[in-house]
């Protein structure tokens, strides 16, 4: 009687050890999965960021090679910087040259200065712009932008 019972209980208790083992199977498959997909969307990030690195040097060197015989780029770049040319080098000596007050010269050159914030903001992408594809600095700007747009959210 003993040994039917214990048969009995053998019988039960291997069929849920069973059923344990076949769900832990599928509990390290699911996590299997899981890590796979993790590395595939970690080698595709890495992918694109060496294909944007690769395309941006490719374009910075095309860039640079063009300067050569290119001089509208300047043209743009000197157009724009002028008039920050002028309102920090010209206008505080031409002020207090008229004024004969060589003192305050600091301060117009720091009234001057808090100026430059009143530039529309287009204009102040437009220098940074300018800059950056005069001088083929796209690779250096994309990381720049992705840190800053990292830390943003």
């Amino acid at each position: 009687m003993f040994k039917i019972f214990g048969d009995v209980l053998k019988g039960v208790v291997g069929i849920f050890t069973k059923n344990s083992d076949a769900k832990n199977k599928l509990k390290q498959a699911k996590l299997d999965g899981e890590l796979q997909l993790q590395k595939a969307t970690i080698q595709a990030k890495i992918k694109r960021i060496e294909s944007n690195t690769n395309a941006d040097n490719n374009i910075d060197l095309e860039t640079v090679k063009d300067m050569k015989t290119s001089i509208k780029d300047e043209l743009l770049l000197i157009t724009f910087v002028t008039p920050i040319f002028i309102l920090l080098n010209i206008v505080p000596f031409m002020t207090a040259f008229f004024s004969k007050d060589w003192i305050s010269l600091p301060s117009y050159i720091k009234e001057s200065v808090l100026l430059l914030s009143s530039f529309p903001d287009w204009y102040k992408l437009a220098i940074g712009l300018l800059f950056i594809a005069t001088y083929g600095f796209r690779g250096a700007f994309r990381k720049v932008l992705n840190n800053y747009l990292t830390k943003k959210s």
